[in-house]
Parts: structure tokens; C-alpha cells; sequence
């Protein structure tokens, strides 16, 4: 069937009308009613050129249209493109705004005519329609939103929370989307492998693993908007593309509300709002559309950033208040999945796939007989993970022809064997849901003795992703911090110990210990600090870049070494602006509570030469609380400096 044929059978079927106050608005549900005479006509026209912008149909048009007053009394729009609006001057001028868009209803009440525009903004025209006190029931026409939303067929709304992914430590606090749920099977309506997504990301072209994007993101280098698309391109994009396990909260919303969040996630198709990743992304404006829905705070924060685990947790609600979930579902990621079958193996069991999967083409085929099934059907598993992690580095043609080498001898092998239960395959998974997660922010308190001299720290982060916190499963190992300040107190003296802006080190493994691969590690930072906290001439405010490796030794311990410089300004100690640097190190979890790393780094002048060397064991205990304990033991030129502290985190 031609497009052509399949929009004359759509505007044949599709045909919507306007609604009586107190029911569904008209393109939510379809009536059926005589159209209005002359008369009914000409009374409706006359209501609505009588409306005002007043009251509350005045603080819900600037809501709606998302117009914020400015200190000089004026209003502007958050929404970055003009063309969103009927007026040029729309985005600055609410009032003018509305009386044209009440011109285009009136229009329409009296001739029939001018659905474009009414059709590009359903939630407009209902806050019109119920400012005016009498009964419509007029036709509409908006056969795009009948066949794209289908909006009778909405049973539901869920939101989706995505963990982070490999070698995207940005990602690492996750991503929130909606989710319109269609019924499972039902004769002649949609289907639910067609539910959709709509989603909200940045505009940009930049690699999200590129430290560029990471820092226009943060500075407001994009704008951003809202898109459409089948939920399963996201399902599979997430859970075994880019390896991240999601979590669906269906949302109990009344039949008003869910017909509001399809109205104005149809008009934000078009709008555009410039990005920042402290608090203007997706938990802000995916959240925003049920806020707007439900007259809930979604995104209630101690401070200006906000945080897409935040609103997961707030869609629980505070105080008691009523919690929106009504079903939470678990979907792992294709790395969480193998890892955690890998893990169930005997460790004899882990020994001979390692050997097996690392092993070369010719000598694979000589193993593949003499392996379990088990051991087989993981290695097909392994292959696909490969597959998934180099295509998020580079394309590796290569890599891609040894995959399908091997992918066909071992299904050559399995292929010939009698169907059997996998005993690995299937194993119950931990769920390690956000609602439970850590909360990112902290204030921590410690005390520490350098040289037998006591002093007091007290430190804040806004966002904390570090070494020692525990992991979600299938997480890499990585350090993504933002806004720490860390103060001094030594001999009722406060100084500025450390101020980083953002901090980002990513040690990617493979996922087998044995396995050395093509994967990398890196680093960057923006901060203010000295090298060693025993070091207090030698702060310097500067930018770091760092390279290298990290291999993992077993399931729980990995190394890492890493290579790289920092362009700051002058130090107290050495006259350089570009100081080299390595680091090498590792990180241990000893039990499911306890985590160490330990680490040496080193440190010459690009001109001068000159070498420091700085020595350090970082300890933690992390209870399921709100609370962390860690100690530290720091050594830089000769002196020792033991700390011990305590923190407690919230939203």
C-alpha cells in the first residue's frame, strides 16, 4: 500500500472533535455528535473572544508555555527557537501569544477552518476551550496525531531510568525517558513491541564518550530537544548496544492526566531549550511533562542541579505523600546478564572458558568438542559483548570477521548436540533499583595528623562516582565527580584545601581477567588543588588529560596505569605551567562493604625536571545507609598524613 493511500485511508478514519468541558479532550477520545447550528456557533465564537488572559487561565498559559517573568517585569520563554510560537515575538510576549492563538480557536469555532495550528498544540487549545463556560461539540480534523499517538489505545505512562554505560562516565547518574504503553493484544489496535518513546537529549554530533561533549554539556555548548521513536529501539539500544540495564516505572495517572501528557509531549515536538547537564537534561524535562500532568514535584532538590536518580526517587513522593509507581520492572543488559552467569561458574569452570574464549581461531576449533554447552553458550554471549563494547570505541572490521569465525564454529558444535536446559542461562539476577540506590550528594566531616600536626576537614559534592563506591552490576570501575569543595581547619585557620569542577577517570576493562584487549582507560579534570594533601605551597588551578590501561586481575581487583599532563598556573614551588604526570594503582573489593585503592603518582616539570613522588591507600566501609566511612593514608616527601572521615549523603 502507498503512503499516499495509507494518509487518504488515515484522514478518512481519523476525525476528532471538540469535547464537553468536564470529559476527554477532543483528540484523546473520538464522539460522535450533530455538528453545532449557526447559532451554537456564533454564542461559542463570542465566549471565546470575551476570554482573557486572567487568573488561572493566565498562570497556566505561562506554565504551558514555559514563559519565566523577568527582573524588569517582562516575560521570555525558556523554549530557544522562535519559530515554536504563532508570533515572532511569541517567546517574549505571552500575552500577544495567547490572543492569537485564541484567534486561531475562534476561527475555527466559526468556520470550520485553520486546524494546523490547533493541531500542533492539543494541551493549548483545551486551557482555551476551558476558559470558556458553555458545551462544544464541534468536528476536528488531526489525522498526524490520531496515527503517530493513537492516543485512545494509551492504557499508561511509565518512566525508564537507564544506568550508565561502558567508557561514558557522564552516563554513569543515568537517563530518564517515557514510555506510552499500548495494550499487549487487542484486536485492531496497537500493538506493545510498537510502545513509545519519547525521549530528550542534547542536539549534538560530538561521541558522548569524547570529553568535549562532556564539557559543552556542562557550559550550555547545545541545545536540546524532545523526540519520538518504538520503545524497543531504545529497549535494544540501551540493554545491548551500549550495555546499560533499565528499569520501567509504570505511572498511575488518571485518564486526565495521561490525556495531558500525550497533548504536550505532541507540542513539544518542536520545541527547543538550550542544554546543561547539571540541571537543564533529561530528568528536567522529562520530569517537567508529569509535573505538568499531575501537579507533583518531581524535581525537588537541595540545590541547582538535578539529577535523573533524584526524580526516580521523587516519583515515590516525600512525607508520605502518594507514591505515582504502580509497577517497577527490571531488564538487564546484556553485560549484567553475562557477568552474572560468568560469576555462577566454578571457578575451574571460569579457568577453561577463559582459555577457551582467548584462545585463537585454529585452537578454539580444536577445544570447542571438548567444552560443556554451558561454556558455549556463554562464549556466544562474550562474542556479542566484544562486538558491543568496540563498537562504541571505533569500528574494528577485523574484529567483526574473527567474531562471525567464531560465532559459526561454535554453533556448528552446539548444532549437533541434543537440546539441553541451560544451567547458567536464566539464573536469578540481583535488581539493584535506583529507588534503593545511593544518594549522589554528600557532606563529609573528618579528621586527620600530618607530621604529628592535627587539622579537621570538611568537605561537599554535588555528584559522587568514585573508586570505593559500590557499583551497579556490569558497571565499569570509574571516578565522575563534580562540584567538590573540600575545606581546611588547622589552628582556627580555614583554608580552600581542593575545589574540582568536574573529575572524570575511566578505567574500561574487558570483562575476562585474562583478557588485554584494545580497551582504554582515560582521565580529564578541571579543579584547584595541590598534588599531595602534605603539599599546601603548591596549589595550582589547571586542566588534566590523562591515557592508559587498566586489566582486571579477577572478578573483584583490577590495575591501571595511566599517563598524561596538566596545563595550570604557577605553582608556589616550581616556575612550570605544564607538569607531567603518571599514575599506576589498584582497586580491590574486598567484601560487599569494604573497597581499596591504593596508588602511587608521579609528578616532573616540563622544563625543569623536577620530580615528587606521591604515595596513598584509600579505605572504605559502605554500609546500605545513607552513611560511609573511609580512612587514608597519604605519603609525599618523606611526611606521612592519616585521615579518618565520615559522610552522609542525600538527594
Amino acid at each position: 500500500m502507498s503512503r499516499q493511500l495509507k494518509d487518504q485511508l488515515y484522514k478518512l478514519v481519523f476525525f476528532y472533535v471538540f469535547f464537553s468541558l468536564h470529559q476527554a479532550p477532543a483528540w484523546a477520545i473520538e464522539l460522535h455528535g450533530d455538528p453545532l447550528s449557526s447559532e451554537q456557533r456564533q454564542a461559542a465564537f463570542q465566549r471565546i473572544e470575551a476570554v482573557e488572559l486572567v487568573g488561572a487561565t493566565r498562570a497556566n498559559w505561562l506554565i504551558l508555555n514555559y514563559y519565566h517573568l523577568q527582573t524588569n517585569g517582562s516575560y521570555v520563554s525558556e523554549i530557544a527557537n522562535a519559530d515554536f510560537f504563532i508570533l515572532d515575538h511569541g517567546a517574549v510576549d505571552p500575552d500577544a501569544e495567547f490572543h492569537a492563538f485564541k484567534q486561531a480557536v475562534a476561527g475555527f469555532i466559526r468556520t470550520g477552518e485553520g486546524t494546523e495550528i490547533l493541531c500542533r498544540f492539543p494541551a493549548r487549545t483545551r486551557l482555551v476551550l476551558e476558559a470558556i463556560d458553555a458545551q462544544l461539540d464541534t468536528s476536528l480534523v488531526c489525522p498526524l496525531y490520531a496515527e503517530q499517538m493513537q492516543p485512545n489505545d494509551v492504557k499508561s505512562v511509565s518512566m525508564v531510568f537507564a544506568s550508565g554505560y561502558f567508557d561514558n562516565p557522564a552516563s554513569y547518574y543515568g537517563h530518564t525517558l517515557l514510555k506510552l504503553n499500548y495494550p499487549t493484544s487487542t484486536s485492531g489496535s496497537r500493538h506493545a513491541a510498537l510502545d513509545t518513546a519519547l525521549n530528550y537529549g542534547a542536539d549534538a554530533n560530538d561521541n558522548p564518550g569524547n570529553p568535549l561533549y562532556i564539557l559543552k554539556g556542562l557550559f550550555g555548548g547545545y541545545t536540546a530537544s524532545y523526540s519520538q521513536n518504538n520503545y524497543f529501539l531504545h529497549s535494544y539500544l540501551y540493554t545491548s548496544a551500549q550495555l546499560r540495564d533499565t528499569w520501567e516505572f509504570e505511572l498511575g495517572l488518571s485518564r486526565s492526566e495521561l490525556d495531558f501528557v500525550l497533548e504536550h509531549s505532541w507540542e513539544m515536538r518542536s520545541a527547543r531549550f538550550d542544554y546543561y547537564f547539571f540541571n537543564d537534561n533529561c530528568a528536567h524535562r522529562i520530569a517537567r511533562i508529569i509535573e505538568l500532568a499531575t501537579d507533583r514535584n518531581l524535581t525537588e532538590t537541595h540545590g541547582f542541579w538535578l539529577q535523573p536518580i533524584q526524580v526516580i526517587r521523587n516519583l515515590r513522593g516525600r512525607d508520605s505523600g502518594r507514591s505515582l509507581i504502580v509497577e517497577e520492572t527490571f531488564k538487564p543488559s546484556l553485560l549484567s546478564r553475562f557477568s552474572n552467569e560468568y560469576n555462577l561458574l566454578p571457578r575451574e569452570q571460569r579457568k577453561e572458558f577463559s582459555r577457551f574464549v582467548n584462545a585463537e581461531q585454529e585452537q578454539q576449533e580444536k577445544l570447542v568438542s571438548s567444552r560443556s554447552s554451558d561454556t558455549l553458550m556463554l562464549a556466544l554471549d562474550y562474542i556479542d559483548l566484544d562486538l558491543a563494547k568496540s563498537k562504541l570505541e571505533e569500528a574494528d572490521v577485523t574484529l567483526k570477521t574473527r567474531s562471525q569465525a567464531r560465532r559459526a564454529t561454535i554453533l556448528n558444535e552446539l548444532f549437533q548436540r541434543p537440546a539441553v536446559e541451560n544451567a547458567v542461562t536464566g539464573s536469578e539476577m540481583p535488581d539493584l533499583s535506583p529507588l534503593n540506590a545511593r544518594k549522589p550528594s554528600f557532606l563529609r566531616v573528618g579528621m586527620g595528623l600530618a607530621e604529628q600536626e592535627p587539622f579537621q576537614l570538611l568537605q561537599y559534592r554535588i555528584a559522587n562516582n568514585d573508586f570505593l563506591e559500590p557499583r551497579a552490576l556490569g558497571q565499569e570501575v570509574s571516578h565522575f565527580t563534580m562540584g567538590d569543595v573540600e575545606l581546611k581547619i588547622k589552628d582556627s585557620a580555614v583554608s580552600l584545601n581542593r575545589l574540582v569542577l568536574v573529575e572524570l577517570r575511566s578505567l574500561s576493562t574487558s570483562i575476562l581477567p585474562s583478557d588485554t584487549g584494545k580497551v582504554r582507560s582515560w582521565g580529564l579534570a578541571v579543579d584547584y588543588k595541590s598534588r599531595s594533601n602534605l603539599c599546601e605551597d603548591c596549589k595550582d588551578f589547571g586542566f588534566t588529560t590523562q591515557a592508559g590501561k587498566a586489566v582486571r586481575t579477577g572478578s573483584r581487583s583490577l590495575l591501571y596505569g595511566l599517563g598524561g599532563a596538566r596545563l595550570h598556573t604557577r605553582s608556589g614551588i616550581e616556575d612550570e605551567f605544564l607538569t607531567m604526570q603518571t599514575e599506576a594503582g589498584a582497586v580491590l573489593d574486598v567484601t560487599e562493604n569494604w573497597k581499596m585503592h591504593a596508588f602511587g603518582r608521579g609528578y616532573w616539570g616540563a622544563t625543569s625536571g623536577e620530580r615528587d613522588w606521591l604515595w596513598g591507600v584509600d579505605v572504605a566501609f559502605n554500609p546500605k545507609s545513607r552513611f560511609d566511612i573511609r580512612m587514608a593514608v597519604e605519603k609525599f616527601d618523606a611526611r606521612t598524613q592519616l585521615t579518618a572521615s565520615v559522610a552522609v549523603f542525600f538527594d
